[in-house]
């Protein structure tokens, strides 16, 4: 039991009195004592961190899973770094980054950890954000995104068919015709199969998109309209006499036209990989090679 401090000298009254403070100070106050810099510094290593060096490296099964883990671990601390940053420096200009982070971390660490508890902690959190009329529109896309795509195509099932249009779907009600929408049916439609990639093309021409993505949008219609039509092209054959198709085989046969280029790493041989499937096609079939690119030598030298 300590004497009363009165009956202490001066000398240690003070020493006490610190102690008694320090003792006093809650730790929430002694952390916030961090500065900005040191606490988004900490907050950028997660985020860039690399895979631990033996997980990286390891190809086996058990290898791939403890870099998964390592991976997941990362994004979570990532998120509690994020918010610990935004709440103890409020005020700061990159807490709004901050934020923005956090959301993203937790998306992201659902989407590796697989959990419905933290699917559905991530897409609350997200859901809170993209209802936030204060936060620019750019960030709320991205949350927005990164949330559906956790929703349509996360969790065990895996990816549900006709997600991508269910996704621009969503965003397309949520945002409007931003740019950021238009950009994503480009993209979409570009990756799609042939017959999804042509709805969602037909839909971005109908939202007037700039000239570049009303471009590859009409390309993709374009393509998909020569689906069940015969081709029509002029084409010169080796001895410089023309080609035209569609045009009747001499064997009353159907014709299979072959595309090739020079640059495709097989200008040497381009059509080895043919021979056995010419062995199982029946007789009376005419093939032509159409060398896209390829000059006469090289269509000459590939068929010889």
């Amino acid at each position: 039991m300590c004497p009363p401090p009165a009956l202490l000298p001066r000398p240690l009254r003070l020493r006490l009195t610190c102690l008694l403070l320090a003792a006093a100070t809650p730790a929430s106050a002694q952390t916030s004592s961090r500065s900005p810099d040191a606490d988004w510094l900490e907050l950028q290593s997660l985020l860039t961190r690399p895979a631990n060096a033996a997980t990286a490296l390891a190809r086996t099964p058990a290898g791939r899973a403890a870099a998964r883990l390592d991976q997941i671990e990362r994004l979570r601390l990532a998120a509690e770094q994020a918010r610990t940053f935004r709440e103890r420096h409020a005020g700061h200009p990159l807490a709004e980054r901050a934020h923005r982070l956090e959301v993203m971390s937790r998306l992201d660490h659902a989407r590796l950890d697989a959990r419905p508890a933290a699917t559905t902690e991530a897409l609350e959190q997200a859901g809170a954000f993209r209802r936030d009329p204060g936060r620019l529109r750019e960030q709320r896309f991205e949350v927005a995104l990164a949330a559906e795509r956790l929703r349509l195509e996360g969790g065990a099932a895996g990816r549900r068919p006709g997600a991508d249009e269910q996704l621009a779907a969503i965003l397309l009600r949520e945002f409007g015709p931003a740019p950021e929408v238009l950009g994503l049916f480009a993209g979409l439609a570009g990756r799609a199969d042939m017959a999804a990639a042509n709805r969602l093309a037909t839909q971005l021409l109908e939202l007037r998109p700039p000239p570049a993505l009303r471009a590859a949008a009409e390309a993709i219609t374009s393509r998909h309209g020569l689906l069940g039509h015969p081709l029509g092209l002029r084409l010169t054959r080796l001895d410089g006499s023309r080609l035209e198709l569609p045009t009747a085989s001499p064997s009353g046969g159907p014709t299979v036209l072959y595309v090739w280029t020079p640059v495709a790493g097989s200008a040497v041989a381009p059509f080895v990989p043919l021979h056995s499937l010419r062995r199982l096609l029946p007789s009376g079939v005419t093939w032509v090679f159409l060398g896209l690119g390829a000059s006469l030598e090289q269509a000459r030298a590939a068929s010889s």
